[in-house]
């Protein structure tokens, strides 16, 4: 066996091993996610030289080239983080030994769909990897999490019917064809495939209207899960399926109409969620809802058509799995010592978490934009691209890039109200005695922090040369702005450093802490509290957006609402019918019954001529049966 088939087959085997044999579970689990990522490493170094295509019982192959060699690899790296991370997270976890082996499942059945060379071998593993995620979030112990099931099965599943028709029109059309092979939008049945199928890449990533699954599962899910499944999972494979198939099946370029379908559902989706976001009190829902948010960055960068709007969308897209994993995962160390992710119960928390509070904060300035990390060097890529619309005449460009900065605005804002609440301000006495986590699990988010860090300041070389621009070899990425990473981070720790010693030199004093008086009494230490929860509470006053909460908080913008109205008034609708046939039935038989009896009743005469006849034709009835 290749590589292609060790980086499937070895985790599942050795998944399976450490689910039947439990005093070597943690072992086997671990080596099954080691030897992913070591075939996973050995498929990218290989795929900077050349691609690769290998056939698997005729109808199926496995193809590599640069795109899926660099998403492969991330893939697998964050299964081994998640794995790592989870061994002690989920130590009492009541289906721990589930939990793993799906962990496994899941990440195996994903490089397989990054491999899927032709149309057959995706459906298959995307129709197996829905399954598994259906069967990982069963796994919950948390009560009232029926809702969160099924409504994200219904979504899930919805979108990836649809997805799943889409290439199945094109089957049917062109045969089992390469995912490489340029068709154009040369008639309505192809347009209408690469809907349906893009309806699959946005429910998978997390794109409006089809995000609602997300938030609802953070309320159920450890942040363990968060930070696989919808933080970094989906992202890698529902954007990768995105430009695998706008711009190697398809060229979008073509189609002027559905660039700015795109660029729309991005749009929205990045203002729509942050809003959302700025308003939530529970830290696991702010961080789902920018998890949606940030999607929308990808998909506008991806719908410009341009190149550095393409790059920055994908370099987006690995940035966003980085922070976010990081976010989720830092959250979930917090969990693990109070037991509480309600920002209103939180706060100081800084002191006693330091290295969870170092990879947070800077998790957060990454997602928000801030230079040089990661997150603001892809934003900035998205920009450009936006900007460049404007050679083509398409005039809602200024639309675009006003939605696109706007959200880096909010959820700035959106992050001060999260870091104020959980790691700064005054801290509950209940939660004096919180230490740091053990290693296990700050390595997985100090690690990921780095790389928003490295990924940042060396954009240029890492990332950028080595990940982005070579998985889209046919586009030529020019020169845009100006803007030096290093010299900036250099400049930034040079403020930083002259910061500290203005403030060591004279204006360190020791905290005093001086009773409160109001309304001429003096506040008791909980009155004095105040919550992160409070901030941009007067944000749902304001007339233009008042409405807008009050729909979304009912669910007003959840298509899943909609639908489960629709296939409410169809099921009553065929109970009606159902009743009425039922019913029809019901009285035919009752009137044939009837005819019946009146016929018995007329043959019981008491004359036993009449008897003896009927005894006659019954025997020549059966002897006629019995001869034909």
């Amino acid at each position: 066996m290749s590589s292609l088939e060790l980086v499937i087959i070895l985790p599942i085997v050795l998944g399976f091993l450490g689910y039947l044999i439990s005093f070597l579970r943690n072992e086997f689990y671990f080596l099954g996610a080691v030897l992913n990522f070591y075939y996973a490493l050995r498929i990218f170094l290989v795929s900077r030289k050349m691609d690769i295509t290998k056939r698997i019982f005729e109808i199926f192959n496995f193809t590599v080239d640069k795109l899926s060699g660099f998403i492969i690899l991330f893939i697998s790296l964050f299964t081994f983080l998640i794995l790592i991370y989870s061994v002690r997270y989920l130590k009492y976890y009541q289906k721990k030994k589930e939990y793993f082996y799906y962990l496994l499942l899941i990440g195996s059945i994903s490089c397989g769909i990054v491999l899927s060379g032709n149309i057959l071998t995706l459906i298959l593993f995307w129709g197996i990897l829905l399954a598994l995620i259906f069967g990982f979030f069963q796994l919950t112990t948390k009560n009232d999490s029926e809702y969160a099931f099924v409504k994200s099965i219904f979504i899930l599943g919805l979108s990836d019917f649809l997805l799943i028709l889409g290439f199945s029109l094109l089957f049917v059309s062109y045969g089992n064809i390469p995912l490489n092979l340029k068709i154009s939008f040369n008639n309505n049945l192809n347009i209408l495939s690469f809907i349906l199928i893009s309806i699959g890449c946005f429910a998978k990533a997390g794109a409006m209207p089809f995000h609602s699954w997300i938030p609802e599962i953070s309320k159920i899910m450890p942040a363990s899960t968060m930070a696989f499944i919808p933080a970094s999972l989906d992202k890698l494979l529902g954007i990768y399926l995105l430009i695998r198939t706008s711009y190697f099946l398809f060229d979008i370029n073509t189609n002027l109409v559905l660039k700015n379908y795109l660029m729309i559902i991005g749009s929205i989706t990045i203002l729509a969620a942050v809003l959302m976001a700025l308003i939530q009190k529970e830290a696991m829902k702010l961080l789902s809802f920018h998890a949606v948010s940030q999607v929308g960055y990808m998909v506008l960068g991806i719908g410009t058509g341009t190149p550095i709007g393409i790059a920055g969308g994908l370099f987006h897209m690995l940035n966003h799995a980085i922070y976010k994993a990081t976010l989720f995962l830092t959250t979930g160390q917090v969990e693990y010592w109070t037991k509480e992710t309600k920002i209103e119960k939180l706060g100081g928390l800084a002191p006693n978490m330091p290295i969870t509070f170092s990879s947070f904060l800077i998790s957060a300035l990454a997602i928000s934009g801030i230079p040089p990390l990661n997150g603001f060097f892809s934003k900035w890529m998205v920009y450009q691209g936006v900007l460049s619309l404007y050679k083509e005449n398409n005039y809602l460009f200024p639309l675009y890039l006003l939605s696109a900065m706007l959200g880096s605005i909010l959820t700035l804002a959106s992050f001060l109200k999260l870091t104020h609440s959980i790691f700064l301000g005054e801290r509950p006495k209940e939660y004096e005695k919180v230490k740091e986590v053990n290693f296990s699990l700050w390595f997985p988010s100090i690690f990921l922090a780095f790389l928003c860090v490295l990924f940042g300041i060396l954009a240029f070389p890492l990332p950028l040369k080595g990940l982005i621009y070579p998985a889209l070899s046919f586009l030529k990425v020019e020169p845009f702005g100006f803007w030096q990473p290093l010299l900036a981070f250099l400049l930034i720790i040079l403020g930083i450093i002259i910061g500290v010693v203005i403030y060591f030199l004279g204006t360190v004093k020791k905290v005093e802490i001086k009773e409160i008086f109001v309304g001429g009494e003096i506040l008791e230490e909980k009155e004095r509290h105040f919550s992160g929860d409070q901030f941009y509470s007067p944000v749902k006053e304001i007339p233009l957006l008042s409405k807008g909460y009050e729909f979304g908080e009912e669910g007003s913008f959840d298509f899943y609402n909609y639908f489960k109205a629709i296939f409410g008034v169809i099921s009553l609708l065929f109970k009606k019918i159902i009743d009425f046939i039922l019913e029809f039935i019901y009285q035919k038989i009752v009137y044939l019954a009837n005819i019946f009896g009146i016929l018995l009743k007329k043959i019981q005469s008491g004359n036993l001529v009449d008897y003896l006849v009927a005894i006659f034709l019954g025997i020549i009835i059966i002897f006629l049966i019995l001869i034909l």
